[in-house]
């Protein structure tokens, strides 16, 4: 087992908005107020919800013990973030494959399991996930022993949940969480192989302060 190093990635923001514009969010959907736009997906169980000018819901529970996790993105997200435009200019800047920023909270365990691209977003036929990783910025959790893994083809990587730090993880092999209370996670997805990710933020330390 491979324990990874926390990347040189620091973000020190007050993240109420977010928090707040997230939880309102549910709760319209969970109202009725948003239907959703996508069917799960075979083996992922997973729908998608459009909404509108506050961006896109990805919802699941499945992989958390019944328990809905509800994955927010879009540009609203982007408007309670005044880091995002700059961090984001800085990524595509180094030529890297952006695909989105995403919050959410869950308090459970998550199931192993792949991200699933759309098939617009899929390159390679003989592997349709691969080319996509993930940033992970820990924003608060309450479990210390919750930790992260993923599964590379001769390796299992792990990596702890601690609050203020960020990790990589290679979203195309298998991944899961080991948790029990709250986790808050900012995450930067890439359509980009995560070696070539790893090394960029590896050589380039990211810090902001807002």
């Amino acid at each position: 087992m491979i324990l990874e190093p926390a990347l040189p990635f620091e973000i020190n923001h007050n993240w109420n908005r977010t928090r707040s514009v997230y939880t309102k969010i549910i709760s319209q959907y969970q109202q009725g107020f948003f239907a959703n736009t996508t069917q799960s997906l075979p083996d992922y169980h997973a729908v998608g919800a459009d909404l509108g000018q506050y961006g896109r819901l990805s919802i699941s529970n499945d992989l958390t013990q019944g328990t809905e996790w509800y994955i927010w993105s879009g540009e609203f997200l982007e408007m309670t973030l005044p880091f995002a435009q700059p961090l984001k200019q800085q990524i595509q800047q180094a030529g890297l494959k952006f695909c989105n920023f995403a919050y959410f909270q869950h308090q459970t365990s998550i199931k192993q399991h792949v991200d699933k691209k759309a098939p617009e977003e899929q390159n390679d036929p003989s592997d349709p996930q691969a080319n996509q990783c993930n940033l992970n910025f820990v924003i608060s959790c309450d479990d210390h022993d919750s930790k992260s893994y993923w599964q590379d083809h001769d390796d299992t990587h792990v990596y702890p949940s601690h609050a203020g730090q960020a990790w990589l993880l290679d979203s195309s092999r298998p991944h899961w969480v080991d948790n029990s209370g709250l986790r808050e996670i900012f995450q930067i997805r890439f359509h980009d192989n995560y070696h070539t990710v790893h090394k960029y933020f590896q050589n380039q330390p990211i810090s902001f302060t807002c």
